[in-house]
């Protein structure tokens, strides 16, 4: 075969080729996080008797999935620690403050999922890792969804619930221990809807 004809060939491949790879980028599909149906709360043993619970109203948040590949899934969450609220003012004014978030120096938290595994039709680990007070540590989250994810339908939201536990002196807070619990359980209810 000759020179010429091998660049004819290549010639007449390469749209198939784009064809191709455009029909493998458009499996992928992209959400963001509806922030009016989604619900972001932390919570931790307060006095050794009960929990004390902080609600994050603002955040955002992007999602990647492939259903043809699955575990290459991608989760982004952006949340806003200077929206933090608690049961009071007080509790309110002290996770703002420089002993928690700091909200002055440090105004979010950011995970970045790097890994997902499904663990069951509807339930998944994800790992990755969590920002906070520009610390920055390994987490590994457990997500269930309401529906399994490989049938996502186009144009239907991603529901899910992810779950996390974290040790806040990790992430040097380490203020109140006789009263404040170490160990952090951060729950996200997210719908997320299709970008």
């Amino acid at each position: 075969m000759s020179d010429g004809d091998c660049t004819v060939r290549h010639i007449f491949l390469l749209p198939l080729l784009l064809v191709t790879t455009a029909n493998v980028d458009d499996q992928r599909m992209h959400f963001v996080l509806d922030p009016a149906h989604s619900d972001i709360r932390a919570s931790v043993a307060f006095l050794g008797i009960g929990n004390q619970t902080a609600r994050f109203p603002t955040a955002s948040g992007k999602a990647v999935l492939d259903p043809g590949n699955i575990e290459a899934m991608q989760l982004d969450m952006l949340i806003d620690a200077r929206a933090v609220t608690a049961g009071d003012r007080a509790t309110t004014a002290m996770l703002r403050g420089p002993s928690f978030f700091d909200v002055a120096h440090y105004p979010a938290l950011h995970f970045v999922g790097e890994h997902f595994a499904m663990t069951g039709e509807k339930t998944a680990l994800l790992t990755g890792h969590v920002t906070a007070r520009g610390i920055t540590r390994p987490a590994t989250v457990t997500v269930a969804f309401t529906a399994p994810p490989m049938n996502a339908a186009a144009g239907e939201p991603l529901r899910l619930t992810a779950t996390m536990a974290i040790n806040r002196d990790d992430f040097g807070m380490t203020a109140y221990h006789i009263l404040i619990g170490r160990h952090v359980t951060i729950n996200i209810q997210a719908m997320m809807v299709r970008g």
